[in-house]
């Protein structure tokens, strides 16, 4: 079994191409049900409009999620975030570590024996630390994204592979003293790729290759009570 993960890996990472929002796996709660846990998401390349650049971003978040229903899931999240190689005026510019969040709700669409589709919205927000240029200009950016997905997986007893589609809005929204300009990612379409792995019962695994609209990678792990 070891291994098999070992090999999903590779071959998530070789199709992502890399290392923000996931779509959370196929694992769904009960009604009832409590999920906690942490989460690391590294976004590699997220094109944005007039940046030659490529956008990069490091978020880790400690996660809840809650089971309202047997159908319906609600989820929060809160960490912090920061974000490299936004560039202005043929500079680029690096802010660092601080606060993010989100939220979202995920919906059971069908479940058999075999397989499970959910659909999921999401929201997050990165606000990382202002960067003052050598004019003595502060520049402040905040990243803002959200999303509608679908996941399709198979089930398993312990490993539960799933691939995913999702539509969204990705916004990078800049302040340079007092002037705002917000810039939008060059695509609001993806996939994913990824799959839960049980340790036990109630100890879940979650690795997730997001591509096309970004370049990411997610890994999770969480305790089901």
């Amino acid at each position: 079994m070891k291994k098999t993960i070992l090999a999903l890996s590779a071959v998530i990472l070789y199709i992502g191409s890399a290392y923000a929002v996931p779509m959370k796996g196929p694992y769904f709660l009960k009604k009832g049900q409590m999920e906690v846990g942490v989460e690391a998401n590294f976004v590699a390349r997220r094109d944005i409009e007039d940046i030659t650049t490529n956008i990069q971003n490091s978020q880790f978040f400690y996660c809840m999620a809650f089971g309202l229903f047997d159908w319906l899931n609600i989820e929060a999240k809160y960490g912090s975030g920061d974000i490299k190689n936004d560039q202005y005026n043929d500079q680029k510019f690096y802010y660092n570590y601080n606060w993010g969040g989100g939220y979202g709700l995920r919906i059971k669409a069908y479940e058999n024996d075999k397989m499970k589709i959910i659909l999921g919205v999401h929201h997050i927000s990165i606000h990382p630390d202002p960067n003052k240029n050598t004019d003595n200009s502060t520049h402040r950016v905040i990243l803002d994204e959200t999303q509608s997905d679908m996941t399709f997986s198979l089930k398993g007893e312990r490993l539960s592979p799933y691939a995913g589609a999702k539509v969204g809005l990705c916004r990078l929204i800049r302040r340079i003293n007092s002037e705002r300009a917000t810039l939008r990612s060059e695509e609001n379409y993806g996939f994913a790729l990824g799959f839960d792995y049980m340790f036990k019962k109630n100890v879940r695994f979650n690795f997730e290759s997001r591509f096309v609209d970004e370049y990411a990678l997610t890994s999770s792990v969480s305790y089901i009570f």
